[in-house]
């Protein structure tokens, strides 16, 4: 599995791996453009928008913060 809560689904499985791998904004808003054609600001906006959706779904239903280390097994940090 891959994509948005798994960590959280897959939890309680000792066989697997959860992994978070995270993107600075720029890189974030860069990808967003190219994908939808968007101006820097839109994607900007775009993208803040979906992060607050995310934090208020994990918040509301698990009552959790989707930001925690812990509800990983490791984190990987894109740089450039």
């Amino acid at each position: 599995y891959h994509g948005f809560a798994g960590q959280i689904f897959l939890g309680g499985l000792s066989h697997v791996l959860r992994v978070r791998v995270n993107a600075d904004n720029d890189r974030r808003i860069k990808l967003l453009q190219s994908r939808q054609q968007l101006d820097w600001e839109d994607a900007q906006r775009h993208i803040e928008q979906e992060d607050q959706v995310r934090a208020e779904w994990y918040r509301t239903f698990y009552r959790i913060d989707m930001h925690d280390p812990s509800l990983y097994d490791m984190v990987y940090i894109l740089v450039d």
